[in-house]
């Protein structure tokens, strides 16, 4: 039997309990699916769909959308710049770093739903795993991760507990 001030707990109406029970439950489910598919580093994933949880399905599904089209950028990015730059020693790391970095930021500047480009490209970029991999399998691990973050994090925000776009927490 459950003591009486957790089920209370539950049963709480507040936004911010209910926020804390969808990020928790979509981060678990998202750990699940990520070894169920065995991806190579699901906690990708598991921060994501983290991220994307909002209070509201609106903002869960810009948060969403934002994280993604960033992702893919910076790593269609990263993965350019990776294969097109020799990169052997730290000097010409450094320089092939600039090169990702600098189009990114700028572009993370004037436009801040990409603001995860630049975090991705520097992930593909600087990776040992990324390295052991290389950098085409590494960013399509990176956005099949990233993405399977984002659609539970979505689909959780959808569920029965969920605050709509406009309605008062």
């Amino acid at each position: 039997m459950k003591p009486r001030w957790i089920t209370d707990w539950l049963q709480s109406p507040t936004g911010e309990v209910r926020l804390a029970l969808r990020t928790t439950l979509a981060g678990l489910i998202t750990f699940t699916l990520a070894h169920l598919l065995k991806l190579p580093q699901g906690y990708w994933a598991v921060l994501t769909s983290v991220i994307v949880m909002q209070a509201s399905v609106g903002g869960s599904l810009k948060a969403g959308l934002d994280r993604m089209l960033g992702t893919v950028a910076g790593a269609i990015w990263g993965v350019s710049v990776t294969l097109a730059i020799p990169h052997r020693d730290t000097l010409t790391l450094g320089l092939t770093l600039a090169v990702a970095l600098a189009p990114l930021a700028l572009v993370a500047a004037l436009k801040p739903n990409y603001r995860v480009a630049p975090v991705t490209a520097i992930i593909v970029l600087l990776s040992t795993t990324g390295v052991q991999l290389g950098p085409v399998n590494y960013a399509i691990d990176r956005v099949l991760e990233i993405g399977l973050g984002c659609l539970v994090g979505f689909a959780v925000s959808l569920g029965p507990a969920s605050s709509r776009p406009h309605a008062p927490d």
